[in-house]
C-alpha cells in the first residue's frame, strides 16, 4: 500500500514542499551545544515536507511514518507526548516564542532518514 498523497489526506493541493537531509558528526559529537568544534556531513537520506495554509489556528499533520489519521492540536496549546508530532509542536511553539505569527497548516511529511540511528532524523524533520 503507498502512502497517502497531500491531495488524499487534505482534500487540496500543497503549497509549500522543502526537504532536508540527516547527517553524521564526522568529529564532536554531542559538542555543539557546548560551544566547541565539531564536524557534520550530510548523508543522502531526506525528510519531506508537504504544507498548506489554513485560515484558523489548527495544524493537522500526518507522517508516511506512523501512518494512520493526521494528527492535530491548535497553535498556542501544544502539548508534549504525543511522539514524532512533538516536533512539529516544538517549531510552532518556538517561532511563536519568537514572536514570529504562526497561521495554522496542513502539514505532511515522508522521510527515509532512519529514526534512532543517529543520523539526526529529528533535525531533519524540523528544517524540513
Amino acid at each position: 500500500m503507498s502512502a497517502q498523497t497531500f491531495v488524499e489526506l487534505f482534500g487540496a493541493a500543497a503549497e509549500i514542499e522543502s526537504s532536508a537531509p540527516g547527517r553524521v558528526n564526522l568529529l564532536g559529537e554531542h559538542t555543539d551545544y557546548h560551544d566547541g568544534f565539531v564536524l557534520p556531513a550530510v548523508i543522502p537520506q531526506r525528510t519531506h515536507a508537504a504544507l498548506r495554509g489554513r485560515d484558523d489556528r489548527r495544524v493537522r499533520a500526518w507522517s508516511a511514518g506512523a501512518g494512520g489519521r493526521p494528527q492535530q492540536y491548535e497553535l498556542g496549546s501544544e502539548t508534549p507526548g504525543r511522539g514524532w508530532l512533538d516536533y512539529v509542536q516544538g517549531v510552532t511553539r518556538a517561532l511563536a516564542r519568537r514572536g514570529l505569527a504562526v497561521p495554522g497548516f496542513d502539514l505532511r511529511l515522508e522521510s527515509s532518514v532512519p529514526i534512532g540511528a543517529g543520523v539526526s532524523s529529528s533535525a531533519a524533520l524540523e528544517v524540513s
